[in-house]
C-alpha cells in the first residue's frame, strides 16, 4: 500500500525568516525533529527552504572555504566537484543566515 504524503507530513509547521542564524534553524530542526524549514517573508510567503543538506554544505566545505588545512573526505571534494551549482555551494559554506543557505527556486 503506497504511503501518502499526508502521513508523513508535519502538521505544526516550524518555519525561519531570513535573517535567522545558523545556529538557531540547526536548534529548531534538533528540536522539532524535522529535516527542514521553510524560510518565510514577513506576510508569510515562502522564499525558500534551508534543510539538513544546507547546514550540511557549510559544515563540510567550512574549512576549505575559512582556509584551514582541513582536507574534506574523497566523497564529498567529488560531490563538491560534481555539483552543477558550485558557486552556490561556495556561498552556502560561508552563508550565516537562512536566506544564504537556503535553497530557492
Amino acid at each position: 500500500m503506497p504511503i501518502t504524503v499526508k502521513e508523513v507530513m508535519t502538521t505544526q509547521v516550524v518555519s525561519v525568516k531570513s535573517s535567522t542564524p545558523f545556529k538557531d534553524i540547526a536548534e529548531a530542526l534538533i528540536a522539532h525533529s524535522i529535516s527542514a524549514v521553510p524560510v518565510v517573508h514577513e506576510s508569510t510567503c515562502v522564499l525558500g527552504v534551508v534543510s539538513e543538506a544546507d547546514l550540511l554544505c557549510k559544515e563540510e566545505f567550512r574549512e576549505q572555504y575559512y582556509g584551514d588545512d582541513y582536507q574534506p573526505p574523497l566523497r564529498t571534494r567529488l560531490r563538491h566537484r560534481l555539483a552543477q551549482e558550485g558557486g552556490s555551494l561556495r556561498q552556502k559554506a560561508v552563508g550565516d543566515t537562512a536566506a544564504e543557505l537556503m535553497t530557492s527556486s
